[in-house]
């Protein structure tokens, strides 16, 4: 198997990102993602646009947006996630697809739905426990979810 070179930046650069806890009693929902070709949480980089008003101060997308974003994407509709996050994971280091090492940042916000819904908008989803997650009894999970799991079991999360 063929090894992929990372770059490591003097500068690294940081990527934040909001990420969707959904839990259905003790299962949490996973999302497969076709680009890392495996089952991880709900979770997207916060946007950044540019501000006509002051060139000089971006406007950053608040973390919870970022987070209800990538619920609505699984769950095909708006969603009311808990208004502050549960936990923050900083200091993750890993390569995204181009190969180049960053500094990642998860906000992650809880969304706790009932044993009869909500259903899922035609994407391959896996509801498993956190011991499933973490203990890797299932394949293929992110590297990133196991991570985050991990942090949210030893903080009493899940």
């Amino acid at each position: 198997m063929a090894q992929r070179k990372m770059t490591v930046l003097a500068d690294v650069p940081k990527v934040e990102v909001g990420v969707a806890l959904i839990r259905k009693g003790n299962r949490i929902l996973l999302v497969y993602n076709d680009r890392w070709g495996a089952f991880t949480l709900p979770m997207s980089k916060r946007r950044i646009w540019a501000n006509v008003d002051d060139p000089d101060r971006p406007l950053e997308e608040a973390w919870i947006d970022a987070a209800a974003r990538s619920a609505a994407e699984v769950l095909g509709s708006t969603c009311a996630l808990d208004p502050e996050p549960i936990i923050e994971v900083e200091g993750e280091r890993q390569g995204d697809a181009d190969g180049i090492l960053k500094e990642y940042r998860f906000q992650v916000f809880k969304l706790d739905v009932n044993a009869g819904g909500p259903s899922v908008l035609g994407k391959m989803v896996d509801w498993l426990t956190a011991e499933e997650i973490i203990g890797v009894q299932r394949r293929p999970l992110s590297v990133t979810a196991i991570r985050i799991v991990e942090t949210l079991r030893r903080a009493k999360f899940v």
